[in-house]
């Protein structure tokens, strides 16, 4: 479970996507459920993506202001 969490907060093994898909993996049985998990996961991966521009755009404006 460790290595679960070190490689969603640390970005290693894939990111939160790959990790997580092997979160679920191990998590759920159905197929059904792991695929309305898999979903999840790539709203919140779309999210996260989003919400880095939205960082990038403010270091960027910051940047050019100095």
């Amino acid at each position: 479970m460790l290595g679960i969490l070190t490689g969603i907060l640390g970005g290693k093994g894939g990111g939160i996507l790959e990790t997580g898909l092997k979160v679920v993996d191990e998590l759920y049985d159905s197929p059904e459920e792991k695929r309305q998990a898999q979903i999840t996961l790539e709203k919140i991966e779309a999210r996260l993506k989003e919400k880095q521009i939205d960082v990038n755009n403010i270091v960027i404006i910051i940047f050019i202001s100095f």
